[in-house]
């Protein structure tokens, strides 16, 4: 299971710092390191910020700035800069995949109507959206997105980025 992570954490790395185009700080690097189930009782926020170990924060020369990681029941009622909704398997179903039509605009209303459990995605999704003020963003798994969705959500107005692809620092 560290293994795992270890190399996941290694790729997630590379990603975010050839998004943000420098290395990353002690800090950020540490709130990816793996922590044992058994040590969790002891966890604590760093020493720079009060706040609980799911929140990073980093005080920078612009500002400061909080990343949580939470669910959509945690954060309902609340209002943040930017949200990014991961895809959840619920259901035996993946909620962003079920609901690509709607968010393309051509969803079907009456099967909407008739599904409890698709009306259930589209309310977490509905909540999670609706959270921003200022940038929204969803991430489903690769597979879950035909060349029709694609062209559906782009003609809506989405912009969708793969980002499988990491860009070599120039």
């Amino acid at each position: 299971e560290r293994e795992s992570w270890m190399g996941t954490r290694e790729t997630l790395l590379d990603m975010v710092g050839s998004w943000v185009g420098e290395s990353l700080t002690h800090e950020s690097r540490g709130f990816l390191e793996w922590e044992a189930k058994d040590d969790r009782s002891e966890l604590r926020a760093p020493d720079s910020c009060q706040h609980p170990p799911n929140v990073f924060c980093h005080d920078g020369p612009e500002g400061s700035i909080e990343i949580q990681v939470s669910t959509i029941h945690g954060v309902k009622g609340e209002t943040h800069a930017a949200t990014l909704v991961l895809e959840t398997y619920l259901n035996r179903k993946y909620d962003l995949r079920v609901l690509l039509p709607f968010l393309a605009g051509n969803g079907d209303r009456e099967q909407l109507s008739k599904s409890p459990e698709l009306r259930g995605h589209m309310k977490r999704v509905f909540v999670g959206m609706t959270r921003p003020t200022d940038l929204v963003c969803l991430a489903l798994h690769e597979g879950h997105l035909s060349e029709g969705d694609l062209e559906a959500l782009q003609a809506f107005g989405w912009q969708v980025d793969d980002l499988t692809v990491v860009e070599e620092k120039r």
